[in-house]
């Protein structure tokens, strides 16, 4: 029944972009790797922070704010980064 109430959904990510279950998460890169215009060689052990990227206010405008509304689709060919905080 959770596609029927989208903001039941909302509500747990939301939750968890606030109060994540694990700090972060690593990886290793397995090709050498261009971001933001920085090299990255292959086998770089690279962390990422759970908390500091969910309070990035270019993908989560209010950052501090309890807004299960965000993660709902206003129309059907709306897009949503689900995966905006990592």
């Amino acid at each position: 029944d959770i596609q029927h109430l989208p903001l039941i959904r909302g509500l747990v990510k939301e939750t968890l972009r606030l109060f994540p279950v694990l700090p972060g998460n690593g990886r290793i890169t397995q090709d050498d790797l261009v971001l933001a215009g920085y090299l990255i060689p292959k086998g770089t052990q690279l962390a990422l922070c759970h908390y500091s990227t969910s309070m990035d206010d270019e993908n989560f405008p209010s950052p501090l704010d309890f807004r299960p509304d965000r993660w709902v689709r206003k129309h059907s060919l709306d897009r949503l980064d689900n995966f905006g905080s990592i």
